[in-house]
């Protein structure tokens, strides 16, 4: 993998970082307050999947939550 800068490279790794303890959160919170989700996840072999897909939502919405404050700070500004 190439990168053009050294920024680049780091702003990856940390992107990278933030993703895999924001999924190991996701994971520790099944563990430890939806244990039978979490087992049934775990024995079915979808738990990635599950993860993945809590973590795609989460994105969604955190990009309509800052859409949605633009255009509120736009008519605030106007």
């Amino acid at each position: 993998m190439k990168h053009e800068t050294c920024s680049e490279f780091l702003g990856q790794s940390v992107t990278k970082m933030l993703d895999y303890y924001k999924m190991l959160c996701n994971l520790d919170y099944l563990k430890q307050h939806r244990k039978v989700t979490y087992t049934n996840l775990l024995a079915s072999g979808r738990l990635n999947t599950y993860l993945a897909d809590i973590d795609r939502q989460a994105q969604e919405r955190f990009v309509r939550l800052i859409e949605g404050m633009k255009q509120v700070n736009g008519k605030r500004n106007a």
